[in-house]
């Protein structure tokens, strides 16, 4: 029914234990999915034949030996066995609401294409015994409690039917701002992107960056970084908060005030660039501009809040 792909980082030292944390949830999904582990980093064959995964070692990078989004992608839809594939990053621990909401949505939607995309509960650290039966249930209870949610920014997995063709651009991965382009494209594409953050639990593991051949820095300073994000370019920066739809108990439901939130995440795209762009360019010219921009930006945020507290308690 579904297969997972992924690339992943090198198993050394805290990142080890973190993916095979997350692989081995993976594994223990019922029904269990096809597993396709890309890359030929250290560890990667280990991993593959010690849980019995597909390894597809090759994969194009950049001069440096990051991987190119693209191929990753482009892999995993030809080696795929099954019609829904989910691209899931090595660190995300998943539990079987994920699989469940797959196949609800698929059943829902009755053959017709779709991007199904959430948030993620942050953890520092947490330590699993996969043998014990209710491992699932305890890992929710300590996300919950010792975690937080992001429901916003960070998208870690993306599920869609393996004939979609996303048209990537040479994004590099892990390096911010390629995620942004599928819900982006999708819409373009005019198929729902849904929502499933009510229904998944997805719990990432923080590490450190230090496998970042470019650099561990995540700013616009690192180059890799600041290539994707003037790659994806004005406009597209699209987050959860853009997506057309939810999943929620009672089925797929559209997302209400989607002109509001739209406004909202594109004057956060404006103030952004002229963060990294035109005030390092043209400061101080640019200066009263950004001024300008980030308090209209801080004022709408508020009058949304508002608006949704009002809405709240007036139901």
């Amino acid at each position: 029914m579904l297969t997972i792909f992924s690339c992943p980082k090198p198993f050394r030292e805290h990142i080890d234990t973190i993916q095979r944390n997350a692989i081995r949830s993976w594994t223990l999904l019922k029904p269990r999915p096809e597993i396709i582990l890309i890359g030929d980093e250290e560890g990667v064959s280990d991993v593959c034949r010690e849980y019995g995964l597909r390894h597809i070692p090759a994969l194009d990078c950049n001069e440096i030996g990051t991987p190119l989004v693209k191929s990753v992608f482009d892999i995993g839809r030809t080696h795929a066995g099954n019609r829904v594939l989910a691209y899931v990053n090595a660190d995300i621990i998943l539990l079987d609401d994920f699989v469940s909401a797959v196949s609800r949505v698929t059943g829902l939607l009755n053959g017709r294409p779709f991007l199904l995309l959430g948030g993620r509960w942050n953890v520092k650290a947490i330590d699993i015994d996969f043998s014990d039966l209710s491992w699932q249930e305890k890992a929710k209870q300590f996300a919950s409690a010792s975690g937080w949610f992001d429901g916003e920014i960070a998208m870690d997995y993306f599920i869609f039917p393996k004939d979609i063709d996303w048209q990537l651009p040479p994004f590099l991965l892990g390096r911010s701002s390629w995620d942004s382009y599928f819900c982006y494209r999708a819409e373009k594409m005019r198929m729902p992107v849904i929502d499933v953050s009510q229904a998944v639990t997805a719990i990432h593991q923080d590490h450190q960056y230090t496998h970042m051949k470019a650099g561990a820095d995540l700013t616009m300073k690192n180059r890799e970084v600041n290539y994707n994000f003037r790659l994806l370019g004005f406009g597209k920066r699209y987050t959860i908060r853009d997506c057309t739809h939810y999943l929620v108990p009672e089925g797929i439901r559209p997302r209400k005030h989607r002109f509001l939130r739209y406004v909202v995440e594109r004057l956060k795209e404006v103030e952004l660039w002229m963060v990294y762009y035109l005030r390092d360019r043209f400061h101080p010219y640019s200066y009263p501009l950004y001024v300008v921009l980030r308090q209209a930006n801080k004022c709408l945020k508020v009058f949304f809040g508002l608006f949704h507290r009002t809405r709240k308690e007036l139901c």
